[in-house]
């Protein structure tokens, strides 16, 4: 009965620690980016310090009008403010103000679609 007791906390203690784990970014994720600037950008992560994020990414303006073609940028850490995985959540974004067609464009520049 003592081993089940056991066995019951370690249970528990383990699926409460995964509860608290969060996703990390590394090099080759697909990400966007904002950050202190009017700009968002939309890339594959290269690089990763204690003080920047480099990416090879397209910038796109404060409307989400137009983009860049894919450049290599580093952005400080302490200028970004939201930083996603590219996923359904970035093309209702788009969707929302009516630019999915460029962000589609934009992510097959950078080998995403």
């Amino acid at each position: 009965m003592k081993i089940f007791g056991l066995l019951a906390v370690f249970l528990l203690i383990s699926s409460s620690i995964n509860l608290t784990c969060a996703r990390v970014p590394k090099e080759g994720d697909s990400v966007f980016i904002r950050s202190s600037t009017p700009f968002l950008f939309v890339g594959n992560i290269t690089d990763i310090t204690d003080e920047m994020i480099c990416l090879n990414a397209s910038t796109f303006g404060p409307e989400l009008e137009d983009f860049s073609a894919p450049v290599d940028t580093c952005i400080g850490m302490g200028s970004i403010t939201q930083l996603n995985w590219v996923n359904t959540t970035m093309v209702t974004l788009f969707q929302g103000v009516g630019r999915q067609e460029t962000l589609e464009r934009a992510l097959s520049g950078i080998g995403v679609l």
